[in-house]
């Protein structure tokens, strides 16, 4: 363990320097925004525990062909999903697909409308894909994708797996294995579990690698099989 933490803090303090100083700058910026905590949630000890992942997140998701995003978190009084997740993940979609990636969001059927809905809108029906993942069947397949991923990203890719996997606003299990909303009500029957098991498929991955594809799941790569995690 001391050895992969050693070899993880070094390779990203040597991706860093190697950044141009502007786009270290902007990073900065970002997480210092981030960790002001407006709504006084609490978020700024992570903030501040994580700082410097965000450039090591853009890094990597610089490097990958194809990115996975996940994302739908449904308010049942509302009958309705939030919409700031699916409007971030189509941000960071746009971005991908701007740098020569292929972008495709992972949600589940209740959400999966409103998601399509904004991308109709943004007249970007041609450029990204929607896949709905309700049942742990459907994750076995994608998940299935994922470890016939060889050593070559450009293979992965084209076997359907992706580089990088990125949660933006997306409910999971608690270690009860059911899910909540922040007032601490459950909503697990509204909250198909597919999508948590995607990352337990990815986890067991981590788990049976080496230290090298280890030390990469987080930093900028272009030759592991294994994809890059990020859960914002």
């Amino acid at each position: 363990t001391t050895t992969t933490t050693t070899t993880t803090t070094t390779t990203a303090t040597a991706a860093i320097s190697e950044c141009p100083l502007a786009l270290r700058e902007c990073a900065t910026r970002l997480e210092d925004a981030m960790g002001t905590d407006p709504g006084r949630r609490g978020i700024r000890p992570l903030a501040v525990a994580r700082r410097g992942d965000l450039l090591l997140a853009a890094l990597s998701l610089r490097k990958a062909r194809r990115v996975g995003i996940i994302t739908g978190f449904y308010i049942v009084p509302s009958s309705a999903p939030e919409t700031d997740g699916p409007l971030g993940a189509l941000a960071i979609a746009r971005a991908v697909i701007a740098n020569g990636g292929e972008a495709v969001i992972l949600t589940d059927s209740q959400c999966a409308f409103f998601t399509r809905t904004f991308i109709r809108l943004l007249n970007l029906h041609d450029l990204i894909q929607v896949q709905e993942l309700d049942s742990p069947l459907e994750v076995d397949k994608l998940g299935s994708w994922l470890r016939s991923a060889d050593a070559d990203v450009g293979s992965s890719a084209q076997q359907g797996g992706f580089d990088a996997l990125v949660s933006i606003e997306r409910v999971g299990p608690a270690g009860d294995g059911l899910c909540y909303n922040m007032r601490g009500e459950d909503i697990s029957a509204y909250t198909p579990c597919g999508l948590a098991e995607l990352w337990r498929v990815v986890d067991q991955q981590r788990l049976a690698s080496s230290c090298s594809s280890s030390c990469s799941s987080s930093l900028p790569s272009s030759s592991s099989s294994r994809p890059s995690l990020f859960d914002v």
